[in-house]
């Protein structure tokens, strides 16, 4: 619990301590949230569940597309990318292309989406779609993965220091989202829709004087 000082009294003013840790995120095709974590405020730990029925902010969007990549590598339905007209980047060549970020574009993944993971004992499991020709959709699952593992097999998933960080910043978007961080375009238009009421709103005073003054010149006329 950290402190502090009051400018009015001096006095100590606490500040409490608020974490969130995610244990399961899910996002639904319009972009709505459903989590599942625990809010541990000075030490006190409770469980949550939330779903917010507000479109998640373009940043949150942009973090879902990139674990996209990563959930279609990790279950293998993607060997690599066109990259130029004759060169095609498989598993082994795609470290560039992670640097670069052009791998988060590239046409191959558009079919596919990551709609959410799971979060336990340090390890991710991702999931996902495929959109078919049909306009059904297949279900994805990634194996399990620990993103620091103590002893590495050799058997983890390649790209792991990349996942680690895309995770990362999915997650702190997840923390925003639930904290109010939502689509902009939204908020501006509800700003903007605020805006025109109150402009349109005439004080009653002002309405009074415009009618005296509206009937004034019908006397005149007449």
């Amino acid at each position: 619990m950290s402190t502090l000082p009051n400018p009015d009294t001096s006095a100590l003013v606490i500040v409490p301590e608020r974490e969130i840790e995610l244990t399961k995120v899910k996002v639904d095709k319009f972009n709505n949230l459903y989590a599942e974590y625990t809010l541990r405020e000075n030490g006190i730990g409770s469980e949550n569940t939330k779903k917010v029925h507000q479109p998640a902010h373009e940043d949150l969007v942009r973090a879902f597309k990139k674990l996209t990549v990563h959930l279609c590598l990790m279950t293998e339905v993607v060997e690599g990318i066109k990259s130029g007209e004759d060169e095609y980047l498989r598993y082994e060549q795609l470290t560039q292309a992670f640097q670069s970020e052009d791998l988060y574009t590239a046409p191959e993944f558009d079919s596919y989406r990551c709609t959410g993971f799971t979060l336990s004992s340090g390890g991710v499991v991702l999931v996902g779609q495929k959109r078919l020709r049909s306009k059904k959709v297949l279900n994805l699952v990634s194996p399990y993965e620990v993103l620091e593992p103590e002893t590495p097999t050799g058997d983890e998933y390649q790209y792991l220091a990349e996942l680690d960080y895309d995770l990362s910043h999915a997650i702190t978007e997840v923390k925003a989202y639930l904290e109010g961080k939502y689509e902009q375009h939204q908020l501006d238009f509800f700003q903007d829709l605020r805006e025109k009421v109150e402009e349109a709103l005439v004080p009653l005073e002002q309405r009074n004087l415009l009618r005296k003054s509206y009937q004034g010149r019908e006397l005149d006329d007449e």
